[in-house]
């Protein structure tokens, strides 16, 4: 199986409990510096670094470079994480820098989940990427609200608290 985990501190937390499970083989692609250095030694997991620019701001790899090597890989599963998602369902980041990555692990994924706790709903942000029924599934935590769940449900998009 090979999975895309986008950068960010949710696809971290995520990365944390990929390493407890048992794998025998698992293909990790991502470009984020603190999920390399944490699964690197992992056992099982193959770990496939995406190349670009390095942004301080983020700790990852951004830019035209990433986007090419992602337009050239494919994954089962994306994980992605948003900065903000607003209250008509569209995701949005603060930096230009993510866009184009975002956009081609959805693309070259067979399936796309987004993550992001409840902190993050009713936000916006400069940059807008997807909208939350791009994905096949939204996961966040207990403390959403039932406005936003009634608008998930309206739009038909499968969700999970966690």
């Amino acid at each position: 199986m090979t999975v895309f985990l986008d950068s960010g501190s949710t696809c971290y937390e995520l990365s944390k409990k990929i390493k407890l499970r048992d794998f025998s083989h698992l293909n990790v692609i991502t470009q984020d510096l603190s999920i390399i250095n944490y699964l690197k030694e992992t056992s099982g997991i193959n770990l496939i670094v995406l190349g670009g620019l390095l942004s301080n701001e983020t700790n990852s790899m951004n830019g035209i470079l990433t986007q090419l090597c992602l337009e050239r890989l494919s994954a089962d599963i994306a994980f992605l994480g948003a900065s903000s998602i607003s209250n008509d369902l569209k995701i949005f980041t603060p930096s230009e820098n993510k866009i184009l990555s975002k956009i081609e692990m959805v693309k070259n994924s067979k399936k796309s989940i987004l993550i992001a706790d409840s902190g993050k709903i009713n936000n916006s942000n400069l940059y807008y990427v997807h909208d939350v029924k791009d994905f096949d599934l939204f996961i966040t935590d207990q403390g959403l609200s039932s406005e936003f769940e009634k608008r998930l449900i309206e739009s038909e998009i499968k969700y999970m608290k966690v």
